[in-house]
């Protein structure tokens, strides 16, 4: 998500006067960037509770394997 979103954010002030967004706006200025902070808080809220339901998974599967077989299992990599 980062890596994608990262150079999305960047790529119009990377190429500056060579991105010409008159075409797409109708007017001589570019058009002012805004964040909308509501959706940003739903996607990281949203993220956030995608890696709580992963660790409580992770770790309800792990609470039920015995401390033997785990010990045996990473005798075998």
């Amino acid at each position: 998500m980062i890596g994608g979103d990262a150079p999305g954010l960047l790529l119009p002030r990377l190429l500056g006067d060579a991105l010409d967004l008159r075409g797409f706006t109708g007017g001589p200025l570019d058009p002012v960037p805004r964040i909308d902070h509501a959706a940003t808080a739903v996607l990281g809220g949203g993220f956030l509770l995608l890696v709580a339901a992963a660790v409580a998974v992770e770790t309800a599967l792990a609470g039920r394997r015995k401390l033997g077989a785990v010990l045996r299992l990473g005798e075998q990599t």
